[in-house]
């Protein structure tokens, strides 16, 4: 962290944020508020694209983008989501195998239900690029082990949204099956493939 620099970090609901003293924190709709004033250095925005609307999110591309300063950077974040092939090693791996797809589908399904652009995670990089910015995109992916924090989240997300993936088709038992599973620490997953995509103004 730049020891002269100056954070200001933006969010609906700041109840669950942690403060730091070099970082102001804003309650701030990104459709609806202006955005602070001045030039930034660097705008980073991660895994909220995705869940806007196509016209909201061509807005507020466009004017984070606007936002740089001269050789500022806007980074953009969001998941290529894989939790199909997620399971790298596992008691029974073919079973394993078979509950990750099935929640892989019904998770898909219920994003698309909720206005979810399942593409989007790709598309960045094009859709930044229009936008006059000089791109470049990197991955990352980590491994994890059941019980570890890169499980402990798709089982919380099984249990606030079951209903949700029921009715998308993946069966109760199947959900069980799977939150047990995510906490044995004989699995081994792979977590969801972060593309970051980094844009240079010019």
């Amino acid at each position: 962290m730049a020891p002269q620099g100056e954070i200001i970090a933006t969010e609906i609901d700041l109840d669950a944020c942690r403060r730091h003293p070099m970082a102001k924190l804003l309650r701030h709709d990104i459709l609806t508020d202006p955005l602070p004033p001045g030039n930034f250095d660097v705008v980073h925005v991660r895994l909220l694209l995705g869940h806007l609307a196509p016209e909201g999110r061509e807005a507020v591309r466009a004017r984070l983008a606007g936002a740089l300063a001269v050789g500022g950077v806007l980074i953009v974040e969001e998941f290529e989501a894989t939790w199909r092939t997620s399971a790298l090693d596992a008691p029974d791996l073919d079973k394993a195998d078979r509950l990750f797809a099935a929640y892989h589908d019904a998770f898909q399904a219920t994003l698309r239900d909720s206005g979810n652009d399942l593409n989007w995670g790709r598309r960045a990089h094009g859709a930044l690029r229009g936008l006059g910015l000089e791109i470049e995109t990197n991955g990352h992916t980590t491994s994890w082990v059941g019980g570890q924090a890169g499980c402990r989240l798709p089982r919380a997300t099984l249990g606030v949204i079951r209903d949700r993936l029921v009715a998308a088709g993946m069966s109760p038992a199947d959900i069980d099956a799977l939150r047990a599973l995510l906490l044995d620490p004989k699995l081994v997953v792979k977590g969801n493939l972060a593309l970051s995509h980094i844009g240079r103004s010019v």
